[in-house]
């Protein structure tokens, strides 16, 4: 029992020195964490980093501004062209009809405008207005319809054929009609023929009279008198006849032009130097316009921006600032390059919120439209708060 006691306490004892030890040994760790961390020391600067792709500066995705049947693609991927050069053309052979149709009008209008200003004899004058007396008098006519007399005269022939037709008929019948077997060869079966076709001939002029005026008949005589009196009007022209005379130039004149730019819209040109880099339409193919064609941009500059910079970090760059890129396709290259340009808006990437970064770069030796770039912008806002930069 006396063992076992001492036994315990020696135990206590142990246990004591061993918590007594550990409690030192914190302690001290914790002064010499301390001390660490009231050391001052200079963080390494952070970098802002971007995903990107290769981009000629100037590029355009071209397209018709009129829709239409594509004849000719006068261009593949890949060819340099000039500005001003004719890339496809859609077929404009109706433009061309509607051009010729503006130039004759504008032709027209020039002409009653010379005519117009040039004036006219008395003997012009009063044959101007014998035509208009001529047109007037043709239209009351006209809208009066047939006289009393001429429908009677058209009823009575009528009458007569219908009584012509009885006796052909009558004719016809006495020899046997449709039973005798040479009736059809017979003259009384030629005669009841034409007494039928003179019948419908009578009916169908006496309807005809009755119904007139049609109004495509009254338009017509009205024209007629509208275009004598225009000519009456043309050998003593006032100011009002000269500015309307005028006026219909400038309307033909503008149809033309329009008829003109309709015909150039048919063609697709290069809208500077560049190169050719995709062809989405085929010969054939029917496109709408605005349908995008032909994408084309001068490869001698190209540039990265940026697709994936979040908003969190955009005012971390500044324009100017160095950039360092590397790309996917080239691993073992690293260009230089400065910042050139911050979007003043966001634009939605996956959900996020993100800024286009335009960064300009010194050596575009081997890169491409379209390649994967990613871009490294030292965090200038924090090195300058950290003393890394000046």
């Amino acid at each position: 029992m006396y063992k076992r006691i001492i036994g315990i306490a020696v135990l206590v004892l142990v246990l004591s020195a061993g918590f007594l030890a550990f409690n030192s040994y914190t302690a001290s760790s914790a002064r010499t964490n301390s001390a660490a961390t009231t050391t001052p020391t200079k963080k390494t600067a952070n970098v802002v980093s971007a995903e990107g792709i290769v981009v000629p500066v100037q590029r355009a995705t071209l397209a018709f501004k009129t829709g239409g049947r594509i004849v000719e693609i006068l261009k593949h991927e890949g060819d340099a062209v000039k500005a001003g050069e004719v890339l496809a053309r859609l077929d404009d052979s109706i433009l061309k009809v509607q051009i010729a149709q503006a130039q004759a009008m504008l032709s027209v209008a020039q002409k009653q405008l010379a005519q117009l200003r040039a004036g006219g004899t008395s003997a012009d004058r009063q044959a101007a207005r014998d035509a208009v007396a001529a047109t007037r008098t043709q239209y009351a006519k006209v809208q009066a319809g047939p006289t009393a007399d001429e429908l009677a005269l058209l009823k009575a022939n009528v009458d007569g054929a219908e009584a012509a037709l009885s006796q052909a008929q009558f004719r016809y019948d006495r020899i046997g009609g449709a039973s005798n077997p040479f009736g059809s060869a017979a003259p009384e079966s030629l005669a009841l023929q034409q007494a039928f076709i003179n019948l419908a001939a009578a009916q169908a002029g006496y309807r005809n009279a009755t119904s007139h005026p049609t109004e495509s008949e009254l338009q017509i005589a009205q024209a007629a008198i509208s275009q004598a009196e225009s000519a009456l009007a043309r050998l003593d022209a006032t100011a009002e006849a000269l500015a309307f005379a005028q006026a219909q130039v400038d309307q033909a004149q503008a149809a033309l032009d329009l008829a003109k730019t309709a015909a150039q819209d048919a063609v697709l040109v290069a809208p500077f130097d560049g190169t050719v880099a995709a062809i989405m339409i085929d010969v054939g193919q029917v496109v709408a316009p605005g349908t995008p064609a032909i994408t084309f941009g001068n490869l001698s500059k190209l540039q990265i921006e940026t697709t994936d910079l979040a908003e969190t970090d955009v005012a971390r760059v500044t324009l100017g600032q160095p950039v360092k890129v590397t790309l996917d396709a080239l691993s073992e290259q690293v260009l230089s390059g400065r910042v050139a340009r911050i979007a003043p808006i966001a634009n939605d990437y996956r959900g996020d919120q993100v800024f286009k970064i335009t960064v300009d770069v010194s050596d575009i030796m081997g890169l491409r439209w379209g390649m994967t770039a990613n871009a490294e912008f030292p965090d200038i806002l924090l090195n300058r708060a950290l003393g890394n930069t000046p």
